[in-house]
């Protein structure tokens, strides 16, 4: 089994989970990088080219969390302005013996059959955000230290999605490889809500149908974090994200919709 190996700048969750700038105070520029593991479970429906039979990713095996390293880049800019780029790449075979008879692509199966699959998932995202509200913060016990705050951002992107699958067993293999392009958009809140400890809730969704090659996607995420320092933090969360992807038609005609999804936790370094 393959796990994820992710690019020199990666992510699992859009503008800072890790400290946040713009709660402290303006800042004039800021880099933030982050870096930390997803326990991400693959699942939804499948079709490959060479047939029109669709299968259950779990009926594939796969149906349990695999770990995932992940990293991310982001700058602020100014008190109001951010930028990330972010990008995750999950990797997983499997073999299964199957319960029921059914086929996928040109795949038939039969209960008791084995059948291998491969998945392999790259997404890239170029991410802005806009703080269109931002408090200036609460010190409520009287020691200088500001112990509540919060401020709300608007998120557009563009996502890239490069889909692989692969699936063997009884009589031909099948398999489909292709790339999707999709702008999104999206927001975000967070909240200080005592001395160093940050709440955010995030999610952004886009697509962009082409003719045969249609793309939807989004992503949904919670994370709590702590900062140890004033340029260290750590944070812990659930991620999902979900996906609707589709080319050509008919027996040629390749689909995968569902979610990737699980815990994520890490730390950030702030400069």
């Amino acid at each position: 089994m393959r796990h994820v190996w992710v690019m020199a700048v990666v992510a699992l969750a859009s503008p800072a989970l890790g400290g946040e700038g713009p709660l402290d105070g303006p800042v004039k520029l800021r880099l933030r990088t982050e870096a930390g593991l997803w326990f991400v479970g693959v699942g939804g429906e499948l079709q490959l080219p060479g047939g029109t039979g669709r299968v259950e990713m779990d009926e594939l095996g796969f149906d349990s969390p695999n770990l995932a390293p992940a990293a991310r880049v982001a700058v602020d800019i100014g008190d109001r302005w951010q930028a990330s780029l972010r990008a995750a790449a999950v990797s997983q075979d499997e073999t299964a013996t199957m319960e029921r008879a059914g086929t996928v692509g040109a795949v038939s199966f039969l209960p008791g059959d084995t059948v291998s699959s491969s998945f392999d998932l790259t997404q890239i995202e170029l991410e802005g955000a806009y703080t269109v509200h931002r408090s200036p913060g609460r010190d409520r016990d009287g020691d200088g230290r500001v112990d509540f705050a919060s401020k709300v951002d608007f998120i557009a992107g563009v996502r890239l999605m490069d889909i692989d699958w692969s699936v063997d067993g009884p009589g031909p293999a099948s398999a489909a490889d292709d790339t999707y392009l999709m702008p999104y958009i999206g927001g975000a809140l967070t909240l200080r809500v005592f001395e160093r400890f940050n709440i955010r809730v995030g999610a952004d969704a886009g697509g962009l149908p082409l003719g045969d090659n249609t793309a939807f996607s989004g992503d949904v995420n919670v994370a709590a974090s702590w900062d140890a320092t004033p340029n260290i933090g750590l944070y812990v969360g659930y991620r999902s994200a979900f996906f609707d992807l589709s080319s050509g038609e008919g027996d040629r005609e390749f689909a995968a919709n569902g979610a990737n999804q699980g815990l994520m936790i890490g730390a950030s370094l702030r400069f």
